[in-house]
């Protein structure tokens, strides 16, 4: 007992005092609590850590060309230097493609419109190849689910209208919910856009939305 009383205190546990007493486990504990010694837990085994691999990339040993570069903006780089790089090279590039010319074949497609034939009048190709690019969009749209405009009118007579409405005391909120019409779009048919195109009056309006304002008495 007082080997065992030994091995306990050099916190062993049952299965190190079985192996070194000659017995079980079963024994060795059995003779541990009869002694009233508490339970030596197994050491926790650490795990491996396994060495990280340094993470590479397409372009290790490449010679990269520096940020402001076209290369540079490919690479992932949204610097300003670098998106000036990029529209320099587009423009170049354009210029360049308009000085060789766009092959007839590809006049009246949208292709043509992205080589650089954006001018309506000099197209040889009816429809033209901006007419061929808008008409494109128009079913990559359709394809993707995204519903056609509804068709929009002249925008003058019905921002007169709801004028006339507010100079007989009517509020901005309070038309804007008869109608039931958006209230930050009443305010740009009466005031003008926001932000880049601040002041600018539209032109035209959803007919769906000026036939609900025309119809306020």
């Amino acid at each position: 007992m007082a080997q065992l009383k030994e091995l306990h205190a050099a916190s062993r546990t049952d299965r190190e005092i079985a192996e070194a007493l000659g017995v079980d486990r079963p024994t060795a504990a059995r003779r541990r609590r009869s002694l009233d010694l508490p339970l030596n837990p197994a050491p926790r085994k650490t795990p491996a850590v396994k060495p990280s691999r340094p993470k590479r990339s397409k372009w290790d040993g490449v010679e990269l060309q520096p940020c402001g570069t076209y290369a540079s903006y490919v690479r992932g780089c949204r610097c300003e230097l670098c998106g000036e790089a990029r529209r320099t090279y587009h423009q170049e590039y354009v210029a360049r493609r308009r000085a060789e010319g766009i092959p007839a074949e590809h006049h009246g497609t949208a292709y043509g419109y992205q080589l650089g034939c954006h001018d309506r009048d000099s197209c040889p190709s009816t429809p033209a190849c901006s007419d061929a690019s808008i008409a494109e969009e128009r079913r990559r749209r359709r394809e993707a689910g995204i519903p056609a405009q509804p068709p929009r009118v002249d925008a003058a007579p019905v921002r007169e209208h709801v004028r006339n409405l507010m100079s007989n005391g009517r509020s901005v909120k309070a038309i804007a919910a008869d109608a039931d019409v958006s209230l930050s779009g009443l305010k740009m048919l009466l005031y003008g856009r926001s932000g880049a195109r601040k002041g600018e009056m539209p032109t035209k309006i959803d007919v769906t939305k000026a036939t609900k304002l025309l119809a306020l008495a």
